[in-house]
């Protein structure tokens, strides 16, 4: 079954994708969360014959190398003791959104949003990078708004309503989460097919999102249109042939 395949494709590739993404994620993270980064890759020889590819980390429409991550697959991280939280959307055209809260306990924390790949579900992509990622950020996860033939979800391909189930998605977060959460400098994140519709929100936007991470797509976005979307720093390594 494709759906199958395609859910198979995303467990098994988002942790190598996220262990290469790490060394622009982690200053894409920082800017969310300050310096209290998961994972932040340490200055050890890369294994002999192991591929390179650096990470692109873009900010007021330039872009400069910053590190490299080696290609060879890892072994899983221990999951966080992160309990996510299911938010039910109460108006016709709200999507579900898993939520994971900061494991670090403290004041109002900065949100990161993940909009996960085809045909796939936030729980099996969300916890891979809950693992990956800063422990002091609300991570949520919404759902896309239409179902696949075959099980899981994609995104509309009509751009503007993309867009505003990205929006309500925000919205909902600010109104349910209250005083817990801070989104005055979110990071909108997004895998494989979510990457593309990320970068569309993204130029398409003009205000909420400051930071931007793009996973597994040979993408780049438009520099000048997200400099004038009020983007600060945005992140997207090369896709990993797979």
């Amino acid at each position: 079954m494709v759906v199958g395949a395609v859910a198979r494709h995303a467990r098994k590739y988002l942790p190598l994708h996220l262990t290469i993404v790490v060394a622009c994620g982690v200053a894409v993270m920082r800017a969310t969360a300050g310096p209290a980064v998961a994972g932040e890759p340490a200055a050890a020889p890369e294994p002999p014959g192991a591929a390179t590819i650096s990470a692109t980390i873009g900010g007021d429409a330039t872009t400069r190398t910053v590190a490299s991550a080696s290609a060879e697959p890892i072994a899983e991280a221990p999951p966080r003791p992160r309990d996510p939280l299911w938010l039910e959307g109460a108006e016709r055209g709200d999507v579900p959104i898993l939520a994971y809260p900061p494991s670090r306990q403290g004041a109002r924390a900065p949100l990161m949003l993940f909009l996960h790949g085809m045909c796939d579900a936030p729980q099996n992509e969300c916890p891979s990078f809950v693992q990956r990622s800063t422990s002091g950020a609300w991570i949520a996860c919404p759902r896309a708004n239409l179902a696949c033939d075959g099980g899981g979800h994609i995104w509309s391909g009509d751009p503007q309503v993309r867009l505003a189930t990205v929006q309500s998605a925000l919205a909902r977060l600010e109104r349910e989460l209250g005083a817990g959460v801070d989104t005055t400098s979110p990071t909108l994140v997004g895998f494989s097919l979510g990457s593309f519709v990320a970068v569309d929100v993204a130029h398409r936007s003009r205000g909420p999102w400051k930071n931007l991470l793009l996973i597994g797509a040979k993408i780049e976005p438009d520099a000048e249109l997200l400099k004038q979307s009020g983007i600060r720093t945005s992140c997207w390594p090369p896709a990993i042939a797979t």
